[in-house]
């Protein structure tokens, strides 16, 4: 669902089946923005994050949970400044924090 709202609003998207995955596909370049559920197998989201950013700094981050009180994540875990998305996710609601995200990391 997610990946279908953002489609149809002309964003490309790379989907993975989990962190590891999504850091191949991050390393294959040209990706502007990380949408990054906190709570993976094999890497979690705060982990993956890290990974990316330090790869590229200027990649925006965005993370999403489905679980109250973040899951398993402690919130000294999480790095400052990175928007939390809670599922279910309005369509309107996601779009517009994509939209925020790269509008920021475009000013950058």
């Amino acid at each position: 669902l997610v990946s279908g709202f953002l489609e149809n609003e002309g964003h490309t998207v790379r989907r993975a089946a989990d962190g590891v995955e999504a850091l191949e596909r991050f390393e294959e370049g040209g990706v502007d923005l990380l949408l990054t559920d906190l709570v993976m197998p094999a890497l979690g989201g705060v982990r993956l994050a890290h990974l990316v950013t330090e790869l590229d700094p200027s990649v925006a981050v965005l993370f999403m949970t489905g679980y109250p009180g973040r899951g398993h994540v402690e919130v000294e875990d999480l790095p400052a400044g990175i928007p939390m998305l809670y599922k279910p996710v309005e369509p309107e609601t996601l779009c517009r924090a994509v939209a925020d995200a790269l509008a920021k990391r475009r000013r950058a």
